[in-house]
């Protein structure tokens, strides 16, 4: 719940609206006429730049705002729903049959966005044990601090070997310190969770990513599956918006794409070199370019580091 002052802060509040041309009319109406907020564009400059993004389209949605998907029930499916309001920078209001609770929902979002370290958190799980999460998770993990990003991986596998923390350990400040640096990637390093998957956020404000792998898991950002009976069962259930298909199998790639719906797909071979690599240590920079340019390409091009 907000207080007084909370809400005092969203006097005049800059937003950026980026609906559908059906609802754009009558969400201006409100947001200007009842809350008293300023709907604005994307460029505006100065003090008047956007604090929060209201939109109805889940591709509109990254990192650069705070952000309320409006959904309805024809709008965004269940599935995306759940996925973007896990992360604490997003949430979900239902329009317009819970405009009234727009400006309170917007408040929830903008304290959690300003109240934590804004560490972003992508989550790894695998559709069975040993389908290879574990690697792509530190592979990820790997990308992400060649693009610029401090990251942290917090693995769940212990034939990695990598410092032991408690899950709770996530949150100590010096934890940067406490990793172990991931060979060949400067700005990565890894944590070995040794009471289960990581349940905490990270409290170290140095590290600006962070990747979890948490084992055998359906409920997490990217789904590691190979293209089998318990893949096959796992992409049919599981809440990720995209999965990363390990090898070949009883089913064809078509069959996994009929599946996985609108759901991302990639798709990366089996490799005695990646074997090789993850043995000695070094993920990614040992593995072989055609393994690796598929995930680059997508964590360039999907949402899918989220401020938690």
């Amino acid at each position: 719940m907000q207080d007084e002052g909370e809400f005092d802060a969203l006097r005049a509040l800059p937003v950026l609206i980026q609906v559908s041309h059906a609802r754009e009319a009558s969400l201006r109406r409100y947001v200007d006429g009842v809350l008293g907020w300023q709907p604005i564009g994307l460029e505006t400059p100065g003090p008047f730049r956007a604090r929060v993004r209201l939109t109805d389209d889940p591709a509109m949605i990254d990192e650069t705002l705070p952000a309320v998907l409006l959904v309805d029930d024809h709008g965004v499916s269940a599935r995306d729903a759940k996925q973007l309001a896990r992360h604490a920078s997003v949430s979900v209001c239902l329009w317009p049959s819970e405009r009234d609770q727009l400006e309170s929902v917007v408040a929830e979002v903008l304290h959690a966005h300003t109240s934590g370290p804004g560490v972003r958190v992508l989550t790894v799980g695998g559709a069975a044990g040993g389908v290879g999460a574990t690697t792509l998770a530190l592979t990820l993990g790997g990308i992400s601090a060649w693009q610029g990003r401090t990251t942290l991986v917090a693995v769940n596998d212990v034939s990695f070997s990598a410092r032991d923390v408690s899950g709770s350990a996530l949150t100590d400040p010096a934890l940067w310190e406490q990793a172990t640096p991931l060979a060949g990637v400067d700005g990565c390093r890894v944590v070995h969770v040794n009471d289960g998957p990581p349940a905490t956020r990270v409290g170290d404000l140095r590290i600006s990513q962070s990747v979890y792998d948490m084992g055998v898991s359906h409920d997490v950002d990217v789904l590691v599956l190979r293209p089998d009976r318990a893949g096959r069962f796992a992409l049919d259930r599981t809440t990720a918006s995209i999965a990363i298909v390990v090898g070949s199998g009883v089913f064809s790639p078509a069959q996994i794409r009929e599946v996985a719906g609108s759901r991302r797909v990639v798709a990366v071979e089996q490799s005695a070199r990646v074997a090789r690599a993850i043995a000695h240590k070094r993920i990614p920079a040992g593995l072989p370019g055609t393994w690796l340019q598929p995930l680059v390409d997508l964590v360039r091009s999907e949402v899918v580091f989220a401020t938690g």
